[in-house]
């Protein structure tokens, strides 16, 4: 689910490109809506759906070199995955357009903390296969993912790798705890975020979330983490950071107001994605997953 940063500053040369490539994004769905009616909702459906696939982080090689790669085979497809350590298992699930190794620096010290570390890259993401994917599939990988590891002890995610665990979660994955990092509340906001961005009509939105509903089966009501704090609720150690982009700092707040069983740690000036490489972030993780 694309990704938009909420700031609207276009100051600097960078942000003038940015605004200008999304004002011809917008100007070819419009002529393209117009042209062709009946498949607006098809391509809108689709770019919304269509990850970007992330290159490897030249720090990351050496962590992933020294991997057990594997890949892991689910129901019907077979996602690229690499593990590391021996004892009770810990997945690392990436952000939407990311990939396993963005998540490396939190290998080490959970290995060294007696933990098996698993990570993948999700569909349509990185080496694994697929063009498009959506919440409610990754979700459903990650409860496969974990049947096929004979269960997880915990979950360290990233942003929309955040929400499949809770969405994962409220539809029967069983773990001790969690640990979120810039998690989104309502993948409501998303979409919106999406739609105001390329000027689609509510019509097509509809038509859109009606299309999406039959192929991934899914109910929009439980699009939100109120939908997702019914039922089992795992205890969670949530961090964001103040002045988040991607994902405002009230999601993450969000999430801990609703789920109850939880705590949230604000940091300041990580961004939204620095926040899986800062040392204080991954030595409290580390802490939060080693109680029994």
């Amino acid at each position: 689910m694309a990704e938009i940063s909420v700031k609207r500053n276009f100051n600097s040369t960078n942000g003038r490109s940015i605004h200008s490539d999304m004002k011809m994004i917008r100007l070819c769905f419009s002529c393209f809506a117009h042209t062709v009616p009946g498949s607006a909702d098809r391509l809108a459906g689709y770019l919304f759906a269509k990850p970007k696939r992330a290159k490897i982080q030249p720090g990351a090689m050496a962590t992933m070199a020294a991997a057990h790669r594997f890949n892991l085979e689910l129901e019907d497809r077979k996602l690229a995955a690499w593990s590391w350590g021996d004892g009770p298992t810990i997945l690392l699930h990436h952000g939407w357009g990311g990939r396993a190794s963005q998540m490396y620096r939190f290998v080490q010290p959970l290995v060294d903390a007696g933990f098996s570390v698993v990570a993948y890259d999700a569909p349509a993401h990185g080496d694994s296969p697929g063009k498009v994917t959506a919440l409610p599939e990754m979700a459903r990988v990650l409860r496969q993912a974990a049947f096929r590891l004979h269960g997880l002890h915990g979950i360290v995610s990233h942003s929309i790798g955040s929400a499949a665990t809770l969405f994962a979660v409220r539809h029967g994955l069983r773990i001790r705890r969690a640990v979120l990092l810039a998690p989104p509340s309502d993948m409501n906001f998303f979409l919106d975020q999406f739609t105001e961005t390329l000027g689609i009509d509510p019509v097509i939105r509809r038509q859109m979330e009606q299309r999406w509903i039959e192929q991934y089966r899914f109910s929009w009501d439980d699009m939100d983490v109120k939908g997702w704090a019914q039922g089992n609720r795992p205890p969670l150690l949530v961090f964001h950071d103040r002045s988040d982009p991607m994902v405002p700092w009230t999601h993450g707040d969000d999430v801990v107001q609703v789920w109850g069983n939880a705590r949230l740690v604000t940091t300041t000036g990580l961004g939204h994605r620095r926040i899986r490489e800062d040392e204080d972030v991954i030595r409290k993780t580390t802490g939060f997953l080693t109680i029994r």
